[in-house]
């Protein structure tokens, strides 16, 4: 099974470079994409000034991850990190339990803080 360097690129790119497995199965469910071989874009390209988080996010996406317990700003800065990928974004949201998506960090550390503050309980 031979596959071109373009492909190659595109499976290292929309799976950040995690790792071969991934690439492949990423590369073997996108083998009947009318662009699987085209070129790249260029880096930086797709215009439009200021940056920030690529594509408009899913919103199903988004209520699919809150329907799982999380915040929708969690859910979004997952999305965002992933390029959209909802599988990806779960695991994103576990790799970084402090990251409560509000760009402050300390979501789950913030939240024991919370939690013993508040607790009924005397030292």
């Amino acid at each position: 099974m031979g596959m071109g360097e373009n492909a190659s690129k595109r499976a290292a790119v929309a799976v950040q470079n995690a790792n071969a497995e991934v690439a492949m199965n990423w590369l073997l469910s996108h083998m009947d994409d009318a662009d699987i071989n085209d070129p790249l874009p260029a880096p930086g390209g797709g215009g439009g000034g200021g940056g920030g988080g690529g594509g408009a996010i899913d919103e199903a996406s988004v209520a699919m991850i809150t329907s799982m317990g999380f915040t929708d700003a969690q859910a979004r800065a997952a999305l965002r990190a992933t390029d959209g990928n909802l599988e990806r974004a779960t695991e994103w949201i576990f790799s970084h339990p402090d990251d409560d998506g509000t760009g402050g960090g300390g979501g789950a550390r913030a939240a024991a803080v919370i939690v013993r503050a508040t607790s009924p309980i005397k030292k």
